[in-house]
């Protein structure tokens, strides 16, 4: 018969709180209907960023809690998502406990059916099947677009999605990292902006150096052809365009002093 046992967290009182509980709680639910067998046989292939990965992400997201700790961390863009499928307890906790969240919560957001295919076998513990999916069939083919996502998630936005293959599409809610333009060049992006939209926010940031931001609603945005832009002293640059008219528009960084690393965004 498995049992779950849980203390206070005495140090927190008056407050009464369960020390850990839904964390541990989750792992009991995991390990009684997703993981075969018990710990030693969960263990046999690296598993820890699903199995703490998955704890952290229940607990936060049931307690409507902010997990600072793993927003910080994806700012620092440390580990490829593929890196992330070898982790082991002898990791250290950043990488086990935030950044497995940062694992868990991306491909539950975006790619769903692989995390069903990957449960399917757990349950049936079918290990080495498991791992030659994550290692094979998925290996490093998200790693582009998770670096992306981190960069979504370290400015709070780690619902952020830019739903294109096409590095240079921006939509909705959409982030793009590591643009860059070199002295007197462009960096150009462009999006779709669907009938109705009220407000257009495009805004640059981060990185090295100094590149400016324009927008141009009918063709290529040039530091000649613009209808709005943004020219500070640094890559913080912000455009607003009010009811923009549906169809495409276009985006630039233009190189000023030349730039790398920047963050480009939009939403609407």
């Amino acid at each position: 018969m498995p049992r779950f046992i849980a203390h206070e967290a005495d140090w927190l009182r008056p407050a009464f709180e369960i020390w850990n509980l839904n964390h541990e709680y989750t792992h009991y639910l995991d390990g009684r209907f997703n993981m075969h067998g018990d710990f030693a046989a969960g263990m046999q292939t690296p598993t820890v960023w699903w199995v703490e990965g998955f704890a952290e992400y229940i607990s936060y997201h049931y307690r409507g809690v902010v997990y600072q700790n793993a927003l910080n961390e994806a700012g620092k863009r440390t580990y490829a998502l593929s890196t992330l499928f070898d982790t082991t307890y002898d990791h250290g906790v950043t990488r086990v406990y935030p950044w497995g969240y940062l694992a868990v919560r991306y491909l539950l957001q975006h790619h769903r059916s692989d995390v069903d295919t990957i449960l399917g076998y757990y349950r049936t513990g079918q290990w080495q099947a498991a791992r030659t999916y994550l290692k094979s069939t998925i290996g490093t083919k998200y790693d582009t677009h998770w670096y992306s996502w981190l960069s979504a998630c370290a400015s709070g936005r780690c619902d952020a999605e830019c739903t294109a293959d096409d590095t240079r599409a921006l939509g909705e809610d959409c982030v793009r990292s590591n643009r860059s333009a070199s002295l007197g060049n462009y960096d150009y992006l462009y999006l779709w902006v669907p009938a109705g939209v009220t407000s257009l926010k495009i805004t640059a940031s981060g990185g090295t150096g100094d590149c400016d931001l324009y927008f141009n609603r009918a063709t290529w945005a040039t530091t000649t052809a613009y209808t709005h832009r943004s020219t500070g002293t640094t890559n913080s640059e912000a455009i607003t365009v009010t009811a923009p008219p549906s169809g495409y528009g276009f985006v630039s960084l233009h190189g000023k002093q030349g730039c790398a690393g920047v963050t480009v965004a939009s939403e609407y």
